[in-house]
């Protein structure tokens, strides 16, 4: 496992899989590479599985089940409130 670069992680447990963002300032982690065989060593009693996904590649946007872009919503919010700020500010 590469813990050089930050990113989201899926964590397979006995109860179903779970998304971890890790973001690991230098100063607190000791930031030396993984082996799959040593993440499997560090967690007994569960089944690992170490997938790799990089930042850049295509599917990493859509690995995130679920997710919502909500850029839109929010440019649309920004329009609406500058459109009524310009309308109420004409009324004095």
């Amino acid at each position: 496992m590469d813990t050089y670069e930050a990113g989201i992680y899926e964590v397979v447990k006995p109860g179903g899989t779970e998304l971890v963002a890790a973001n690991v300032p230098d100063a607190e982690a000791l930031l030396d590479p993984m082996s799959d065989d040593e993440v499997r060593g560090r967690l007994p009693g569960l089944d690992v599985v170490v997938k790799e996904m990089r930042a850049t590649d295509e599917r990493s946007g859509g690995s995130v089940g679920g997710r919502l872009d909500l850029g839109v919503y929010l440019f649309a919010l920004l329009a609406v409130t500058l459109v009524s700020e310009g309308a109420l500010a004409d009324r004095s």
